[in-house]
């Protein structure tokens, strides 16, 4: 090196300093390259850290919110039901009526004495009561809406079904009963009422038409 600085003079001298200078600005560049590509990769992995940090607990939050959603579904429902009586939109004059005409047929079918002289066998076959049933069907489907009236026609339905598999007359008293408190309460008429509704009864007796389906059937309603 010596030599060459006799050789070229001060022009060597700076030849070399500038040589070292690009070898420093090199190795400096290197190595701030090497502290980008590290601060950027930890960045990156914390970023990524993050992201399946609110991906699960937005999954969380989700899950939260159906439950939430059902709770909230549940509730509404339970006070649909603890509401006695109400009707499908525009249909309350009708089911009224509906009301009123079946509690006269099954008056007439099991009043005064006469349930004890059914014939079963010729009376589920018999017009007036696929009529019946046909009325049945409608406060159920389309007259009442959910409330506890509405499960009172379910448990008529269910009591229908009991009397056409065993032909027992107990399930027609239970049907008459229901319909007769309904139909007073209701439709605001005078008489003496049973108890065995779940919109206006007492718990005792409708447990005892609850009893009797326990017993003799699995109830179901119309489909």
């Amino acid at each position: 090196m010596v030599e060459f600085i006799k050789k070229h003079g001060i022009w060597g001298l700076c030849f070399l300093g500038f040589c070292a200078f690009i070898a420093l600005m090199t190795f400096n560049s290197d190595q701030d390259q090497d502290a980008i590509a590290e601060e950027t990769e930890n960045e990156m992995a914390e970023e990524s850290g993050n992201s399946e940090e609110d991906k699960d607990m937005s999954a969380e939050e989700q899950e939260q919110s159906a439950k939430e959603e059902l709770l909230s579904e549940k509730e509404d429902s339970q006070a649909a039901q603890a509401v006695a009586v109400d009707y499908q939109e525009g249909m309350e004059e009708k089911t009224k009526t509906t009301l009123a005409n079946v509690h006269e047929y099954l008056n007439q079918l099991t009043g005064w004495g006469q349930i004890e002289s059914i014939n079963m066998e010729l009376l589920i076959v018999g017009e007036q009561w696929k009529k019946f049933k046909d009325d049945l069907r409608f406060l159920e489907q389309q007259g009442f809406a959910p409330s506890l009236t509405h499960q009172d026609i379910v448990t008529a339905g269910e009591l229908v079904e009991a009397a056409e598999e065993s032909g027992d007359r107990e399930a027609l008293r239970f049907i008459h009963r229901i319909f007769h408190d309904l139909d007073i309460h209701i439709n605001e008429t005078d008489g003496d009422t049973w108890g065995t509704t779940e919109a206006f009864g007492s718990e005792e007796r409708v447990e005892t038409v609850h009893l009797y389906l326990i017993e003799n059937i699995e109830g179901t309603s119309f489909e």
